[in-house]
């Protein structure tokens, strides 16, 4: 998947990342965060559920960016 950043944030965050992470919102009480090691992980995971609802974000040691849906 080609990543097309919306800021500079995003790029610096997505270069600097130590892990990924799918995060799923499907109602007040149903959330669902998954830790992956890289961006093809997170894209794989995010993918087995079937509806592009997930949220990938890039966390390094200081902060986090939303990178994409899938």
């Amino acid at each position: 998947m080609q990543v097309k950043f919306a800021n500079a944030h995003e790029e610096q965050v997505f270069n600097t990342a130590q892990y990924f992470t799918v995060f799923r919102h499907l109602g007040r009480n149903n959330r669902t965060r998954i830790e992956c090691p890289t961006f093809e992980a997170a894209i794989a995971k995010a993918e087995e559920f079937g509806d592009k609802r997930s949220m990938i974000y890039a966390v390094n040691e200081f902060c986090f960016a939303h990178i994409c849906n899938a």
